[in-house]
């Protein structure tokens, strides 16, 4: 199989995913429906390789929550802000690259393509403490992705990171209701998780 089949394969559960998170039940049925329809007479090769995929994607949001849970309880006399230090906003943005740079070592990886979820932290910064912290976890996360492997994804890995970075906070800035800015950027960020 070509990596295109299998990205759009990926593309496919994590609309259906993010269907679900949305409620959206009966879209989401569909979606897995014409998954099979697509997948024709090989369905349970793919199943399985959904299932794998499943996997190490719950590994890596596992990874995410835990530590995104560790933070919160570390920081819960005074949460990130848009008006937090310079120095907190550093902080923050460090310790959202590492996380980022943790879940790519749990990446699913295809030939040398990555896929995870390493954009929400930078997104998560974006919204809640503004530039300072979401350029540095982006650095972070470009050098990571370097030491990782220099490769035409790497390379693929910057821009897109960047586009990233810069599209969250320009919906944080949006005046957009709360929910719509969260469904933006988690759309964003699953039609855009490999490299």
């Amino acid at each position: 199989m070509g990596n295109h089949f299998e990205i759009e394969v990926i593309l496919f559960m994590g609309v259906a995913f993010l269907c679900l998170v949305a409620d959206k039940w009966l879209i989401s049925l569909k979606i897995v429906t014409n998954l099979v329809f697509f997948l024709g007479n090989n369905v349970v090769f793919y199943i399985m390789v959904i299932n794998v995929i499943i996997k190490q994607l719950f590994a890596n949001l596992t990874i995410l929550v835990s530590l995104l849970f560790l933070y919160t309880q570390i920081s819960s006399s005074a949460p990130l802000q848009s008006s937090s230090s310079a120095t907190r906003k550093i902080f923050a943005g460090i310790i959202g690259g590492l996380l980022s740079n943790i879940l790519m070592h749990y990446s699913i990886r295809i030939e040398t393509t990555m896929i995870d979820l390493r954009h929400i932290p930078i997104i998560l910064l974006a919204y809640y403490g503004g530039a300072l912290p979401t350029v540095t976890a982006m650095i972070l996360v470009i050098l990571g992705r370097f030491m990782i492997g220099v490769s035409p994804a790497a390379y693929a890995s910057i821009i897109l990171v960047t586009f990233i970075g810069f599209f969250a906070l320009f919906i944080s800035k949006c005046s957009y209701l709360k929910k719509l800015k969260s469904f933006l950027c988690l759309l964003f960020q699953i039609s855009s998780f490999q490299v």
